[in-house]
């Protein structure tokens, strides 16, 4: 109760602060699977135009817009509440599942330790009212191995597909979570009697179950991106750009240390997971954590730009870990060191749980949903005024960062603008541009690199407005602000 009240107290508040580019995608693709009846549910759409129609999101499939879309088509009611509400429900699903975890594997006790230091865990609070798809995809993590911890100990078939059915949803919604096939054979084949190796078998055919829906959902992504024009993003591009050798970037580690010792586990919460790690849990079935830790922290090395990039990525790290602080807290109170007298060990244990919450108590107070910088505000009071002054289906174009609230908010459709010229054609451009001849290519690609030059190629695709939230946006580059002043008529808002 306690863990949904801190995480409702931004429930309502409007998609801005933390990454709010990635919850106004989530939403943007939500209000197009109501409004289109949910008959294309294979194709999510966003508001950013490419090649003349909305642009299709098939990186990953959006489960938590699809899941948010639902109730809004039946009830209605303000977006912003179902979406963070969606991430609340998942959120708190996946403190239920850490709980009877830790209940089957030890005792309540245990399992209420681990449950609450994930709950509080401050990544967890902030992804756990985000409309984005971090706390679904942990949710389908833990749900999937407790299913298959439920099955092991003699659950039935029941549990197998519901494992399998976690499983596969986790690797579309996010595919970084493919370490838990690492947990699901230890899982399988090393309980109380050791290794068991017969039972590998077993692994490779709930493997291949697996594998099914991804192989779906990807294989038809693959084939969109071949024959689609308006594919904005799919997963494809990215491959072989994230280097594993990057992963021993002193950047990428210092970023790596900072986030687990602050926003995962607190200093307090990372020493406690140290000792978990050291004291270890009781009961050769229960080693499977270890290989669940570790393997989550290995997949990092092998996208270490997105971690540097995206905090959100190591909330995967929070679950597992939250069953070792749990165990190191009941190490110190039960055992701790020899010398300490049991009323000095429990002191200790008590202080180590009160600090760890104080820590995440500035979440509490000011979550992260309210968080909102004044810019991120102002974009998003230039979005309405923008649904006043531009009709109803005109298209516009907007400076990169704010982009995404202003389509949003604004309810049209348009194009998304670099003020700054980049120094080289992203690949995403390119990968939008694959259907076109290499010299039409070259051609786009030197307007690109100049604003001028692409804004005048926007307005041949259809663009009608240009759209600037606040005035210090065009400071960023004034020669396109004189070009773009010199030979266009401005609108202003009434009243500014």
């Amino acid at each position: 109760a306690l863990a949904g009240a801190v995480r409702c107290l931004g429930l309502n508040q409007p998609y801005l602060g933390n990454f709010h580019s990635y919850q106004l995608i989530s939403a943007s693709m939500t209000r197009f699977f109501v409004r289109e009846h949910f008959t294309d549910l294979l194709n999510p759409k966003l508001d950013i135009l490419v090649n003349g129609a909305p642009g299709l999101h098939l990186h990953y499939y959006p489960v938590v817009s699809l899941v948010a879309a639902l109730p809004i088509a039946a009830f209605g009611g303000p977006p912003e509440l179902w979406g963070r509400l969606q991430a609340i429900l998942f959120s708190l699903g996946t403190v239920l599942l850490i709980y009877l975890l830790g209940a089957r594997m030890r005792d309540r006790l245990f399992g209420l330790l681990a449950c609450a230091f994930y709950a509080f865990s401050p990544i967890s609070v902030i992804y756990g009212q985000s409309f984005m798809n971090e706390a679904a995809g942990v949710f389908l993590v833990v749900l999937a191995l407790y299913a298959f911890v439920r099955a092991r100990d003699g659950g039935g078939a029941g549990c197998v597909f519901c494992g399998i059915a976690a499983a596969g949803l986790t690797l579309i919604t996010r595919l970084n979570g493919f370490y838990l096939f690492l947990p699901l054979l230890a899982i399988r084949a090393y309980g109380t009697n050791g290794w068991q190796g017969r039972k590998i078998t077993g692994w490779f055919l709930i493997c291949l179950c697996i594998g099914i829906l991804p192989l779906v959902w990807y294989g038809y992504t693959w084939f969109a991106a071949q024959h689609d024009p308006h594919v904005y993003n799919c997963m494809f591009p990215q491959l072989g750009r994230q280097a594993p050798k990057a992963g021993w970037d002193p950047d990428f580690l210092g970023v790596l240390a900072k986030t687990i010792a602050t926003l995962d586990f607190t200093p307090l919460g990372l020493s406690l997971l140290l000792i978990g790690l050291v004291v270890g849990l009781p009961g050769r079935q229960n080693r499977w954590l270890y290989v669940w830790f570790f393997g989550v922290l290995f997949t990092f090395f092998l996208i270490p730009q997105k971690i540097k990039d995206h905090n959100f990525y190591t909330l995967h790290l929070v679950p597992p870990a939250a069953f070792f602080i749990a165990g190191a807290v009941q190490w110190a109170w039960n055992k701790g060191p020899a010398q300490w007298k049991p009323v000095a060990r429990q002191a200790a244990a008590c202080i180590a749980i009160l600090l760890a919450l104080a820590w995440s108590a500035r979440y509490f107070h000011n979550p992260v949903a309210k968080s909102v910088l004044d810019e991120n505000q102002g974009v998003r009071e230039a979005a309405i005024e923008t649904q006043t002054i531009v009709p109803q289906g005109a298209t516009i174009v907007a400076a990169r960062g704010s982009a995404n609230c202003l389509l949003y908010y604004s309810d049209r459709k348009g194009w998304d603008f670099d003020l700054i010229p980049p120094k080289e054609v992203p690949y995403q451009m390119l990968f939008r541009w694959r259907f076109l001849s290499p010299e039409e290519v070259e051609k786009r690609s030197a307007a690109f690199l100049d604003p001028k030059q692409w804004l005048e190629f926007l307005r041949s695709e259809g663009a009608e407005y240009f759209v600037i939230a606040t005035p210090q946006e065009l400071e960023r580059n004034t020669d396109f602000r004189d070009y773009l002043l010199s030979h266009y008529p401005q609108i202003t808002p009434p009243g500014d």
